[in-house]
């Protein structure tokens, strides 16, 4: 997520075997990568469409482990440095780290909750493939079903969906002063 004082390294300052985020759709999730040097990082991504970008609708092309420029991966993506695990997990070395990735190369294999492109990079540089994105929507999806079951004790089933819809309904017609131009 966005750091609210924000710390900047040129790319010249990253190191073989940094963890390399990018935010995408204004923060809503984030791509990771392995940097090996040379400006260079090995993902794990959607394959790219005949423009050469990438982007999740292209994950019906499939997805593959593939080596780019870290301006090609980043796009307009914010980039950071991320090697936020290092204090729970001991990093392996950066031969390793880099050789790990270089190995997966070509690879295929993604599945957003359990081997994920934050998945990838973790394994690489810890030996250990973790994500908190991932994380983060189980424990959302435990503490939604938890709620409704709490819910349930108190209400039927359709006095728990019209609920739900007052609260959505409330959320997307707050704002009625905002209006869609059609150009």
């Amino acid at each position: 997520m966005p750091l609210l004082f924000e710390r900047e390294i040129a790319i010249c300052d990253l190191e073989e075997g940094d963890l390399i985020e990018f935010y995408r759709a204004w923060g809503t999730y984030s791509h990771w990568a392995v940097y090996i040097g040379n400006q260079t990082v090995i993902h794990l991504s959607p394959n790219p469409d005949a423009m050469g970008k990438f982007n999740l609708k292209n994950m019906k092309r499939g997805t593959s482990v593939r080596k780019d420029n870290i301006k090609t991966a980043a796009r307009y993506s914010k980039t950071y440095r991320n090697n936020e695990f290092d204090n729970e997990h001991e990093p392996l070395s950066k031969s390793e780290i880099v050789g790990r990735a270089t190995e997966q190369l070509g690879s295929h294999g993604y599945n957003l909750a359990t081997y994920n492109c934050e998945h990838f990079a973790t394994e690489c540089r810890y030996g250990v493939a973790r994500s908190k994105q991932a994380e983060a929507v189980v424990e959302r999806a435990v503490t939604g079903i938890r709620e409704l079951l709490e819910l349930r004790r108190k209400y039927s089933w359709i006095e728990i969906i019209n609920l739900i819809l007052k609260k959505v309904n409330k959320y997307f017609y707050l704002h009625k002063s905002i209006e869609r131009v059609k150009l």
